[in-house]
């Protein structure tokens, strides 16, 4: 989480910095998109571990009823 806090918060700068200049403002934005979305606690718990959080996500991981 550290490594994309100090992007973020360089694009948040920018994009503070530069709303005037719409083309700057445009990529600062992106890169908030980019960074920002991603960091998502939510985001990252869910895409962190599939198999264990749904049964349906990973078919291998599952045992079946004939083995169990």
């Amino acid at each position: 989480m550290l490594i994309g806090t100090v992007p973020n918060a360089l694009f948040l700068a920018g994009f503070a910095l530069y709303t005037g200049v719409p083309p700057r403002a445009l990529v600062f934005m992106l890169g908030i998109g980019l960074v920002g979305v991603t960091m998502n606690p939510a985001m990252v718990s869910a895409s962190s571990a599939p198999g264990l959080r749904h049964r349906w996500s990973i078919p291998s991981m599952r045992r079946s009823s004939a083995s169990a």
